[in-house]
């Protein structure tokens, strides 16, 4: 029974992040498009990644750049992949419900990661 208790907790978290990263990057890239500058937002939840790829035009050249990855591991911890934003990324997703304890700050070095939030 056990197993089955700490299961259901777990997967009601999975689903919990999950819809937590899809919402805030949604709103995000939704409310920075523009028109020479637009935001996709990617999913892959059978992988449970998550993005944000800006893309833009200057002077008839196309640039993308990824703004935000992060990956939701089986074990419920979120992976910050890349953050190119000046945002604490990890502080907002704590204040949108997810666990300190669950951040994993993986674009950091391993010294770094000690220094910050998770």
């Amino acid at each position: 029974m056990r197993y089955h208790t700490n299961y259901s907790l777990m997967a009601r978290k999975l689903t919990k992040y999950r819809k937590i990263l899809r919402d805030y990057l949604t709103n995000y890239a939704q409310t920075r498009s523009r028109k020479n500058v637009l935001y996709y937002v990617l999913f892959d939840e059978k992988r449970t990644h998550y993005q944000i790829t800006r893309m833009n035009w200057q002077e008839g050249t196309v640039y993308s750049t990824i703004i935000f990855h992060f990956e939701i591991k089986e074990d419920a911890k979120i992976w910050i992949w890349v953050n190119h934003t000046e945002l604490l990324i990890d502080e907002i997703l704590i204040a949108l419900g997810i666990a300190k304890q669950d951040i994993c700050l993986g674009l950091y070095s391993t010294d770094l990661q000690k220094s910050r939030v998770a």
